[in-house]
């Protein structure tokens, strides 16, 4: 296993894409290569994500609509076999996709780590929070309560920013330790 994984880049502001199957992507993704078929059992990807039962069977049939996962045959009722999509891919480190499914951090929060971390990967450093709650579709008070939860955990710094006539300008964000080459 690589020290490195990868995610959709698509998935990230799949806004059709419930926001569990987003950690459910993100868990499967730090757990296994791309190229990999692998075998997954529910109980399995509960300890993965720490999402119940129902919802990643909810989870599991979305990604599989949206053609995030490939079904490779099927061995019994609970255990499917499948493979990732072929397409653009974030890279993140896979100690950061640890982080990022500790059971403090909500999905929410998740999905607007990866937002900020797609926006840095194309050299986009200053959001709104409007613009974030736009793509993310997460409203405007929620965003700033996990900027706060993301940046108490270390994974993003906040640089607020005034202009010459002392207006607020957009935030700069940052992600610490963050590789230099993002996208595959």
């Amino acid at each position: 296993m690589t020290s490195t994984c990868y995610i959709p880049s698509r998935a990230v502001t799949d806004t059709a894409l419930p926001r569990s199957a987003l950690r459910l992507l993100l868990a499967l993704h730090a757990a296994y290569d791309l190229p990999e078929v692998f075998s997954i059992t529910l109980p399995d990807l509960k300890e993965l994500s720490g999402l119940s039962i129902p919802t990643i069977r909810a989870a599991l049939a979305a990604l599989l609509q949206a053609g995030y996962l490939h079904p490779v045959g099927r061995l019994r009722c609970e255990h499917r076999r499948c493979c990732f999509g072929q397409e653009p891919t974030l890279k993140l480190d896979r100690d950061l996709c640890s982080r990022l499914l500790s059971p403090e951090l909500s999905t929410a929060a998740i999905v607007v780590f990866l937002y900020l971390y797609q926006c840095l990967s194309l050299g986009h450093s200053d959001q709104s929070l409007r613009q974030i709650a736009c793509h993310v579709k997460i409203g405007g008070g929620r965003i700033v309560e996990d900027l706060k939860i993301l940046f108490a955990a270390g994974l993003v710094q906040v640089e607020r920013r005034k202009g010459k006539d002392g207006s607020n300008l957009c935030n700069r964000y940052s992600i610490p330790g963050a590789a230099a080459n993002y996208i595959i």
